[in-house]
């Protein structure tokens, strides 16, 4: 199994933020610091494209030794798809760079059920989970054969949407669901508000980053309030 962080800077909302900075740290690098608590250094790859705008991550990955992949700009699932083949890993995590504060507690509990062999993929999309703290994990082989069947620009820019149209029947899914109220909790980073709030909620945390959990973290933001 390995982990794949899709990353860009040509975000129109909030353009370079992935290496933008809190507290001198990279969000990028607080989502690998959080990963590597459950893996190693060489299991995380970065999925960039080859355009000059991107440059910069490829910069970052190689001064920080960190794997890297460059492919097409709009066609992120081509990027994931040659890791695969190139890892030939029998399983990914697919998170997005835009996620600084991603539970790795979480990943493992999910990562766990993925394991027991009974499921393709373990998702928490749209299961009550803020934003910021997707998590998908995906059998390679399902996604390998799968690529074949896309067809949307949006099968190919989101990754992973094409399994979530195909019926139970042809793809077997668990849906994590969270037991606690996250409904108005917002840990992505899209906008220069969204960077400003994550930066205060790193700038509360009196202990290591990767200690704080998604309970913590909300139980932070409330103090932001």
């Amino acid at each position: 199994m390995i982990f794949i962080i899709q990353a860009r800077l040509s975000s129109k909302r909030l353009p370079n933020k992935v290496l933008k900075k809190i507290n001198n740290k990279e969000l990028l690098m607080y989502i690998i610091e959080r990963i590597r608590e459950i893996s190693s250094t060489n299991q995380i790859y970065v999925a960039t494209s080859n355009n000059d705008s991107d440059q910069e991550i490829v910069n970052f990955c190689k001064s920080n030794n960190f794997n890297y992949y460059q492919g097409d700009l709009e066609n992120v699932a081509k990027r994931f798809l040659d890791i695969l083949k190139l890892t030939k890993c029998d399983s990914f995590v697919r998170i997005c760079a835009d996620s600084p504060l991603i539970d790795q507690n979480l990943i493992l509990k999910m990562i766990k059920i993925y394991n027991s062999g009974e499921y393709d993929i373990v998702t928490n999309r749209n299961s009550g989970f803020p934003s910021g703290q997707t998590v998908e994990i995906i059998n390679s082989k399902k996604f390998i054969n799968s690529y074949n069947f896309f067809q949307t620009s949006e099968h190919f820019e989101h990754v992973t949407s094409y399994f979530y149209q195909m019926t139970k029947n042809e793809t077997r899914y668990f849906f994590f669901k969270s037991h606690n109220d996250f409904k108005n909790l917002k840990l992505s980073v899209d906008t220069q508000s969204d960077f400003e709030r994550i930066s205060n909620i790193i700038r509360l945390m009196k202990k290591k980053h990767v200690t704080y959990d998604l309970k913590k973290i909300s139980e932070l933001v409330e103090n932001l309030s």
